[in-house]
């Protein structure tokens, strides 16, 4: 759940090489603390060890899918 974000989010787990494991659109926020029990949880279908939170649109804009994989060129 994602208390006083104001706008939903897509977020994508990754594993440990970077390849993505499971992704959820357009994930609705929780905007006050009585929303705790009815906001959304998400636990991914796969082991993670990365998530990438961003805003709404963003995997199908940049055609992200399960074949993707993440590549960090500098930190």
């Amino acid at each position: 759940w994602m208390l006083n974000m104001q706008f939903p989010l897509d977020m994508i787990w990754f594993d440990q090489d970077g390849k993505v494991v499971h992704i959820e659109e357009n994930v609705p926020p929780c905007k006050t603390a009585l929303e705790i029990t009815t906001c959304q949880s998400v636990v991914p279908d796969e082991e993670a060890t990365y998530i990438l939170e961003v805003t709404s649109g963003f995997v199908v804009q940049n055609n992200i899918t399960k074949d993707s994989i993440l590549t960090i060129i500098s930190i």
